[in-house]
């Protein structure tokens, strides 16, 4: 039975509606091996203007004013915070290579960033159990960009992700930050989550290799042992099922897909819309 997911659907019809939306001009990303000249500095950039409550609405759909939004908002979070979010600069960096525009300055910096990262973890190493999450979200977004632009896994990707199987507990999951911030941000689930949607999606079949064999067989016993503990987990862990096997039986999978039908239905029928 073929199977959906948000991210999926989302990122489907993005693509779709992006070719009359913005210019037809590939995308011109870090390349390979080169990497911009400082890595620790990224150039500072306009914060996003700021919003209001009675903003009077655009009128109409725009991909490119949503991808500047994007853009300045992702820049702002690494200026103010110095770290990588699963609710900013993460799924940035795994999505916005969608927009096949020309102006991907930003992009490539916020990759910088985290590219930066991975040396200030290998420097120290002492006190590498706090930077746990973000070395799941940013080896897990690292390999998912890999895949959309180059289709090859770049040699600091492959260095992050091999991090993360050091790092792994004895259960299988990831020690996470639990601030209270759903739905990324309460549970050891999602880093597990980000984990497997990560690997699965790694370039040059580095899920089949001999460094992520063990970790996988104690993340696939964790999802077998540990059931999602929200609809948004289960979309996610259907995302990953599409690219890696033996996270999700075929009855969860059916299961997943009725009921984010069914909340697909609910939603058209709350905005009165019949086209997405």
């Amino acid at each position: 039975m073929k199977t959906i997911s948000l991210a999926i659907v989302f990122v489907a019809s993005l693509g779709v509606a992006v070719s009359s939306a913005v210019a037809d001009e590939p995308v011109n990303p870090i390349r390979g091996n080169s990497q911009p000249g400082d890595l620790a500095a990224p150039v500072k950039l306009t914060a996003p203007d700021a919003a209001w409550p009675d903003e009077p609405l655009l009128g109409q759909l725009s991909f490119v004013k949503a991808a500047g939004s994007l853009d300045r908002g992702s820049h702002a979070w690494i200026q103010q915070h110095q770290c990588g979010s699963c609710h900013t600069t993460f799924p940035y960096l795994m999505s916005r290579s969608v927009l096949k525009d020309d102006d991907v300055k930003s992009m490539n910096e916020v990759r910088a960033f985290f590219l930066s990262r991975i040396h200030l973890w290998e420097t120290n190493r002492d006190k590498i159990d706090h930077f746990i999450p973000e070395i799941v979200g940013t080896a897990a977004s690292l390999a998912i960009y890999d895949a959309q632009t180059t289709g090859k896994l770049n040699p600091l990707s492959r260095q992050a992700l091999d991090r993360i199987w050091t790092l792994q507990a004895k259960d299988g999951a990831w020690e996470w930050t639990k601030c209270g911030w759903q739905p990324f941000e309460v549970d050891d689930y999602f880093g597990a989550l980000l984990v497997a949607v990560g690997v699965g999606h790694a370039p040059d079949g580095y899920a089949l290799g001999d460094s992520a064999k063990a970790g996988l067989e104690r993340l696939r016993a964790y999802f077998r042992a540990t059931p999602p503990p929200s609809l948004h987990h289960q979309a996610w862990l259907l995302w990953a099922s599409t690219k890696l096997d033996g996270v999700m039986t075929a009855e969860q999978k059916r299961t997943t897909t009725d009921e984010l039908r069914a909340l697909h239905a609910v939603a058209r029928k709350r905005v009165g819309g019949t086209h997405w």
